[in-house]
C-alpha cells in the first residue's frame, strides 16, 4: 500500500480540453441515422422537417464550438420529436447525447450526466455514437462529483472500452480504435485518483502500447505525453524509479518531437 504523501500527482485537464480532443472532432451522426431521419420526414411531414432542421444546427454550431446555440436547437430538436411521439430511439438518442456534450463543454456537468444517461438508456445499439456517449458520461460524473467519486466513472468507462472493442471487431474497417488508448489513459488516471495503482498500471500500459503503435504512423499527441507522465509519477509512487525514468525520458523525447 501507497503511503498518502507518495500518493502520483494526476494532471487534471479541464473536460472541455478533454472533450474537444476526443469527442468533437468525431462525426456522431452515420449515414443510417441521416437516412433514418429522412424516412421520418417523408411520413411525419413538417414538423418532423423542422425537427431535422434544428437537430443539423444543433451538429452544426456544436462543431462551430458554439454551445449555448447548440444547446437551444439540440432541446427544440428533442421537443418536436418528443411532441409528435417519434418512436425512432435511435434519432432521439442522437439528440440527446449531443445535448449531453453540450451541456459538459459548457460544465453543466448534472445536466450532461442526466442527458447522457437518457442517451444510453434509449439506445441499445452498440456503435460509436454509444461508446461517445459513455465516454462523455464517464466524465460527467469524475467533474460533477469534484472527481471525489469515481466508481460510477470507472463502470461506464470500462463498458466504453468493452463497447469499442465490439464496434473495432464488427467494422475491421473503422478508425474508431484510435480513441481507445484515450479510454485506457483516463480509466488510469481514475484508478490513480481511488489508489487501485496495479488496475491503473496495467491500464497505462495498454494505453501506452496503442499510442506508441499510432505513432509509428503520425505525429504524437499531447495526450500521449502526459499519459506517459502520469504513469511515471505512478511508478515513481510505486517504488519502481528505474522504469519511472524511462518512461519520463520517453515523454520528454515526445514534447520535444511535438515542439519541433
Amino acid at each position: 500500500m501507497i503511503a498518502k504523501e507518495t500518493k502520483p500527482h494526476r494532471n487534471i485537464i479541464k473536460p472541455t480540453e478533454k472533450i474537444n480532443m476526443y469527442l468533437t472532432e468525431r462525426q456522431f451522426i452515420t449515414l443510417p441515422l441521416v437516412m433514418g431521419i429522412a424516412l421520418l420526414i417523408m411520413s411525419c411531414g413538417e414538423t418532423q422537417r423542422d425537427a431535422r432542421n434544428f437537430l443539423h444546427k444543433a451538429k452544426s454550431f456544436e462543431n462551430g464550438k458554439q454551445y449555448a446555440q447548440a444547446e437551444v436547437a439540440y432541446k427544440k430538436a428533442i421537443a418536436i420529436y418528443e411532441k409528435n411521439n417519434s418512436k425512432d430511439d435511435s434519432v432521439m438518442a442522437v439528440c440527446w447525447g449531443g445535448l449531453g456534450r453540450v451541456y459538459l463543454l459548457q460544465e453543466k456537468f448534472a445536466d450532461a450526466e442526466s442527458a447522457l444517461k437518457h442517451a444510453i438508456q434509449i439506445d441499445t445499439v452498440i456503435s460509436e455514437d454509444k461508446v461517445a456517449n459513455l465516454y462523455a458520461l464517464a466524465l460527467a460524473i469524475s467533474f460533477a462529483r469534484n472527481q471525489n467519486e469515481y466508481d460510477e466513472a470507472e463502470e461506464y468507462l470500462e463498458e466504453a472500452i468493452i463497447n469499442l472493442a465490439i464496434v473495432c471487431m464488427m467494422d475491421p474497417n473503422t478508425d474508431a480504435w484510435k480513441v481507445c488508448p484515450d479510454y485506457y489513459a483516463e480509466l488510469a488516471d481514475i484508478q490513480v485518483a481511488t489508489e487501485k495503482f496495479e488496475e491503473a498500471e496495467k491500464n497505462y500500459k495498454n494505453a501506452i502500447e496503442i499510442y506508441e503503435a499510432y505513432t509509428k504512423t503520425t505525429q504524437p499527441s499531447d495526450r500521449f505525453v502526459r499519459t506517459l507522465r502520469n504513469y511515471s509519477a505512478l511508478l515513481f509512487a510505486m517504488g519502481k524509479n528505474s522504469e519511472a525514468t524511462a518512461i519520463s525520458e520517453r515523454a520528454e523525447e515526445l514534447q520535444n518531437d511535438i515542439n519541433k
